[in-house]
């Protein structure tokens, strides 16, 4: 048997999506005032699996309804079924005081004073929205751009950094380190160490480390220490894998 052409399958493929959708629309139409009826605004359209053979048989329970659950996160982590911690055993305790410590020291006032300062007189924040008309009269629609750019090392990486740097001052570590790609992440935590007088250790593949060499002599300015990797590839994923080791080896302080 001559098996038909990739074209041919391709086009019955297509037409069976396109029966299935008009076959949907028709039931959704159909059970349109069932589901005004079900009253909940949290429901769930539900299609089952046997939907074909239902659908065929003149069988009107074509769809079920089911409300939608509500999952809060429970005191080990967990949202239902899904959720926990799977760390390596030495970040076990890390990971839990830092679980332990972190809304409260977010929630607290000296920690939301001080951040929310920094932010406006340091970082330059709230950047500022700018309509893009060109963009705007192409696709006719009024576009905005956030100008993250305009923050302080010039990207939206100085936000993240120095309020992680705050929580981890306030749970007594005395040491940072972080990863970086193309260098911005890098440079952000570099400046807020400066800032804080903390010491910094980058890692960075050595493959990033050629293409983003004006990043690099950044944060070395800024007083961090930026330690090539060369496992790997020598990119962005080599050089999590090697601050993850870092963290292992040095828990209490880090």
């Amino acid at each position: 048997m001559v098996a038909p052409p990739d074209d041919s399958i391709s086009e019955v493929v297509h037409l069976y999506l396109l029966c299935k959708l008009i076959l949907i629309f028709i039931v959704l139409i159909i059970h349109k005032k069932d589901f005004r009826q079900a009253g909940n605004p949290s429901c769930v359209l539900y299609f089952t699996d046997t939907f074909h053979s239902k659908y065929f048989s003149h069988k009107k329970q074509l769809i079920k309804y089911l409300p939608m659950k509500s999952y809060n996160i429970d005191e080990n982590g967990y949202y239902g079924e899904f959720g926990g911690a799977f760390v390596p055993e030495v970040l076990y305790k890390c990971t839990e005081e830092l679980r332990c410590s972190y809304r409260d020291i977010l929630e607290s006032n000296a920690f939301q004073q001080e951040f929310r300062s920094l932010l406006n007189d340091y970082v330059g924040r709230p950047s500022p929205l700018y309509e893009a008309r060109h963009l705007s009269e192409l696709y006719h629609a009024r576009i905005f751009l956030k100008r993250e750019d305009l923050n302080h090392t010039g990207a939206h990486k100085i936000n993240n950094a120095l309020g992680q740097i705050l929580l981890a001052r306030a749970m007594g570590k005395t040491r940072i380190i972080a990863e970086t790609g193309a260098g911005q992440h890098g440079v952000a935590t570099a400046t807020v160490c400066a800032l804080m007088g903390m010491p910094c250790t980058v890692y960075m593949g050595e493959t990033d480390i050629r293409r983003q060499m004006p990043n690099v002599e950044r944060m070395k300015m800024l007083g961090a220490t930026v330690s090539p990797v060369t496992s790997g590839n020598m990119t962005l994923k080599d050089a999590v894998n090697e601050a993850i080791r870092d963290w292992c080896c040095h828990p209490r302080d880090t």
